[in-house]
């Protein structure tokens, strides 16, 4: 085995509380992204949830820091990070950027699988080996689904009659 079983039910306690701060770290705002007429009131929301994100992320940092029984081990990155990317990833269902999401998705493995693969061959097989490959794929993904929203919408720019993406119109 590379990685001892211990190390996988660890792994597995720190995600099961982050998932669960995670979600709703943009405090559910990020449910809202998909309801207005126009992107411009979307993106406020999505802003909003950022923001959100980031309060809570603040928050976990701090309750970790004066509970250290807690085990620190970056819950308020990962509160961030997760956050982040759900309101990331409803933006792109609501511009209609399906493709980017997959890719995304695909790159995030690819960077998670192997990093953990390489680690646990050069005897790093920890439970914090574990998240930090995990943090390190997730991070890769949003950088991807950043760099695909980094346009600020117009006010008059309606979601009906938006042309769904396709391969070329990635690469664009």
């Amino acid at each position: 085995r590379l990685v001892p079983p211990e190390s996988f039910g660890l792994a597995a306690f720190f995600f099961s509380i982050v998932t669960i701060i995670g979600t709703s770290a943009c405090l559910r705002y990020d449910q809202a992204i998909m309801l207005p007429k126009n992107d411009a009131d979307a993106y406020q929301l999505l802003k909003l949830c950022g923001s959100n994100c980031v309060s809570v992320a603040t928050l976990s940092a701090i309750v970790v820091y004066f509970n250290q029984e807690l085990g620190g081990i970056s819950i308020d990155s990962r509160d961030l990070i997760t956050g982040i990317n759900i309101s990331l990833n409803i933006w792109n269902s609501r511009n209609q950027r399906y493709i980017r999401q997959s890719i995304a998705k695909g790159t995030g493995a690819l960077v998670a699988a192997p990093s953990q693969l390489g680690l646990a061959y050069l005897g790093q097989n920890s439970a914090l080996m574990l998240i930090s490959t995990q943090l390190a794929g997730l991070t890769a993904s949003i950088a991807l689904l950043i760099v695909g929203s980094a346009q600020t919408p117009s006010k008059n720019n309606s979601k009906e009659g938006a042309p769904v993406q396709t391969y070329s119109g990635l690469l664009k």
